[in-house]
């Protein structure tokens, strides 16, 4: 479960979403770290959202990066407009951003953003 109190709801969904289909991913080195769900709740987050996108950048410890050495994508494909595009970054096997929005650049429909057939990639 997702407690991080510098999160809204629907921040906390959508990384829930996200965390429930990494099961998707078949091979070990791809997977993120083990202690993911802890890193997101223990970490200091800030939010950058408009109506288009949304970037959610985790510090830990003071522990930032602009780079990234990992990234899992997530793709929610609906009949009904683009696809929603998911992105978690990491450096070293800490999360330090998660981001999310439709491939065409549209405005992001919380109501329809978690619904489709889900494909997952990494790297």
């Amino acid at each position: 479960m997702i407690n991080n109190t510098y999160l809204n709801k629907f921040h906390k969904e959508a990384i829930s979403f996200f965390l429930k289909h990494l099961d998707l991913l078949t091979n070990n080195e791809e997977k993120p770290p083990k202690d993911l769900l802890q890193q997101i709740n223990n970490s200091v987050a800030s939010v950058e959202s408009t109506p288009y996108y949304c970037i959610i950048k985790f510090y830990h410890d003071g522990f930032t990066s602009n780079s990234f050495d990992k990234t899992i994508n997530l793709q929610v494909l609906n009949e009904h407009s683009a696809p929603a595009m998911f992105h978690m970054h990491f450096n070293r096997d800490l999360l330090v951003e998660f981001e999310y929005y439709k491939a065409d650049s549209s405005i992001i429909n919380t109501d329809e953003l978690l619904f489709g057939k889900v494909i997952v990639e990494t790297n």
